[in-house]
């Protein structure tokens, strides 16, 4: 295994990003909200009360009105640790990752010596952000307070498969998953699948095999361990059950299936093959751009899309900022638009019928889904910003996906009015 190669696996997130961004992102879906938090107990003074009965209304329905009520107790009382502790949590499960540090870094700082759960939440947030130093600084600090805490005792392994020490790795996660520790089974399930991650990279291919496997039947869904389970069973020639894992892949990734359908499907699975094919159409892309030939440079940009993979050298860069940029550039300048891919039509008329409904959640996804296809698809953004903004009170994400709108139809008949919408919206954010 190349140097290379192992460099960038080490960037490799623990999760799916469920097209939380324009593309497919590794984020922490078992990070969403601290678990460790159901292990406090609900604390006597009356403002931390307040703030205990928001939290728990929040993360069930109402999360801005819970972020609301625990800040006016911050305001009269800033030295609650526990209100600065819950009000990260809500925060990162709205995906206000600044805030949601900020707050913790708070409770970090007012808690008492011996309190391990605003570390364990700040560690869920390093994990999240893949801070590996600091995921596995956070992680041990939490031990050192609580040494049975099950998250913390999984993090640990994780940390240290994020810096590159594999084998210490692997020999946390198998401490971690000794009976004696009664893992809870979400917790179990995260320790396989990222005991899997440090296996593959000792090429130990057989027992990363066997854990992800062990995360799967505990219920792991997760994009990357299908991509790296498929690497591992391609790699040990067991070919049918990698194109099992690339058909589960497809299906979960639409924008895949451009270039991994039919006879192409195992080709997925090399990644320095997609590396390369990548930086190809890229330069490809640049070189017409720069002869003024728009639908050359866009169609490259597309291919670049579709082949890319955020496992190769400064993936996170190159796939979600770089190709993205070079589309959302040159999409405007075409006189002639790309017809909308058959996938992303289907995924279209899903969000309209989910918005008939009233199913607004399910409407998001479907334009999350269609986007995955088609990133250059201006209205997809409008559609899906709007219910973000006025539906579902995610003002950021709202803000972000008007701003690519813009960009996509700087000179559409309502650009005036997505403007002015985004103003409206930056200041309910505040």
């Amino acid at each position: 295994m190349s140097e290379g190669y192992e460099v960038l696996q080490r960037k490799m997130g623990a999760h799916s990003g469920q097209f939380r961004l324009l593309f497919v992102m590794i984020a922490c879906s078992w990070c969403c909200l601290p678990g460790s938090l159901h292990a406090i107990n609900p604390p006597t003074p009356a403002d931390d009360q307040v703030c205990w009965d928001a939290y728990n209304s929040g993360i069930k329905a109402d999360a801005n009105g819970a972020i609301a009520k625990i800040t006016a107790v911050i305001q009269r009382n800033t030295r609650s640790w526990l209100c600065f502790h819950l009000r990260a949590g809500l925060y990162n499960q709205q995906g206000d990752l600044d805030q949601a540090f900020l707050d913790v870094n708070r409770a970090v700082d007012l808690a008492p010596k011996r309190e391990a759960n605003p570390y364990v939440l700040r560690a869920a947030l390093d994990l999240e952000t893949q801070r590996w130093d600091k995921l596995l600084a956070d992680s041990e600090a939490a031990l050192a307070r609580d040494h049975k805490n099950a998250w913390c005792l999984a993090y640990r392994g994780l940390g240290l498969h994020g810096v590159g020490r594999y084998s210490e790795a692997v020999a946390a996660l198998d401490e971690a998953l000794k009976p004696r520790n009664q893992l809870p089974d979400s917790v179990r399930q995260a320790a396989y699948e990222w005991r899997g991650y440090p296996l593959l990279m000792l090429n130990r291919n057989a027992e990363a095999i066997d854990s992800f496997d062990k995360a799967v039947a505990l219920g792991a869904t997760d994009i990357p361990l299908y991509i790296f389970r498929g690497i591992a069973e391609w790699k040990l020639g067991q070919l049918d059950k990698a194109k099992a894992d690339a058909a589960i892949l497809l299906q979960r990734d639409p924008r895949l299936q451009a270039s991994f359908g039919g006879d192409h499907l195992l080709e997925m699975f090399d990644l320095e093959k997609r590396g390369a094919a990548t930086m190809k159409a890229i330069e490809a892309a640049q070189t017409a751009e720069a002869k003024g030939d728009w639908p050359a440079s866009f169609e490259a940009w597309n291919t670049a899309y579709s082949d890319c993979t955020i496992f190769m050298a400064d993936g996170q860069a190159i796939c979600n900022v770089k190709i993205p940029d070079g589309l959302f550039r040159i999409y405007p300048k075409l006189a002639v638009k790309p017809a909308m891919p058959e996938l992303a039509r289907q995924y279209q008329v899903q969000a309209e019928t989910y918005f008939r409904e009233k199913d607004f959640a399910k409407t998001t996804e479907a334009y999350g889904k269609l986007i995955g296809v088609a990133p250059w698809f201006p209205q997809a953004y409008f559609n899906r910003g709007f219910l973000e903004g006025e539906q579902q009170q995610q003002y950021k994400a709202a803000i972000a996906d008007m701003q690519t709108y813009l960009k996509l139809a700087p000179n559409a008949a309502d650009a005036r009015n997505a403007q002015d919408q985004i103003y409206v919206w930056q200041a309910k954010a505040k």
